[in-house]
């Protein structure tokens, strides 16, 4: 009860379940790659084969009484299927998603998500993070930096 569904296992959906894990909060992932989900369920990872916009796989990872839903399917369609399914079920789930761009950024705050990535942001945050620390900013100003936009 109150897990964490991760809907993709690829790089970042796999980073994602080895820091819960590490830490001891359950999960329960879904994927659509077959060969990578047998493999990793005979290892004994808690995963579900197929679609993240798939009814019946939304099911089979208890939605409803998950806490947190990590989204990192790069499919924005089943991304959002999955959104607005799983805060039907279960409106107090908090859901952290991947977007491709702002446009999908809006599209996904409008269904709920709570926090939205986009990759080429925090990207470019982290570099800016790094360069002003070379320079002696402190950490406190360059979150005031890119929380303006400068």
């Amino acid at each position: 009860r109150r897990h964490v569904v991760i809907l993709g296992y690829g790089h970042v959906g796999k980073a994602v379940a080895r820091v819960l894990e590490g830490r001891g909060f359950p999960w329960v992932a879904a994927d659509a790659d077959y060969a990578m989900v047998r493999a990793a369920t005979t290892g004994g990872a808690p995963l579900v084969f197929g679609d993240a916009g798939t009814p019946s796989v939304r099911d089979a990872r208890r939605v409803a009484d998950a806490g947190t839903m990590v989204v990192t399917v790069p499919d924005a369609l089943a991304a959002r299927q999955a959104i607005e399914y799983a805060l039907r079920s279960n409106p107090n789930l908090h859901v952290v998603v991947r977007a491709h761009s702002a446009q999908d950024e809006a599209e996904l705050r409008r269904l709920g998500a709570a926090r939205i990535v986009t990759a080429e942001r925090e990207i470019g945050h982290e570099l800016v993070r790094h360069a002003l620390r070379r320079y002696g900013v402190s950490d406190q100003e360059i979150a005031a930096i890119l929380r303006r936009g400068d």
